[in-house]
């Protein structure tokens, strides 16, 4: 079953791609409900899980960081409800990345 629900951001932030691995890993370390699945620091990567709320069951969220040189990094997030919903999954998705995102630009100084 393919699931419509799924939401995906793409930034570019100047920052070395190390120093946005450890601000990711901080933001999902203090986001209540967030929780790393997996994290690989070699490949940039992440899988999140989010808990239950009353709008969803909870979401996977999947980040990879990409190295663009000269300071700089792209930051590609995706988030897919866990179950296929009708109700106010897209925006569920999208507040989950921005949530991250917003917690993430407090780590970044």
């Amino acid at each position: 079953m393919i699931n419509n629900d799924e939401q995906q951001s793409v930034v570019v932030v100047n920052y070395d791609i190390d120093k946005v691995f450890n601000a990711i890993n901080n933001s999902i370390n203090t986001i209540s409900g967030f929780k790393i699945k997996n994290s690989n620091h070699i490949t940039h990567t992440f899988s999140i899980s989010t808990g239950v709320s009353w709008t969803s069951w909870g979401e996977i969220m999947n980040i990879s960081l990409i190295d663009l040189g000269e300071n700089k990094t792209k930051i590609i997030v995706s988030s897919v409800s866990k179950v296929n919903s009708l109700f106010g999954a897209n925006s569920k998705n999208r507040d989950n990345i921005d949530k991250l995102m917003n917690t993430m630009s407090n780590y970044l100084y």
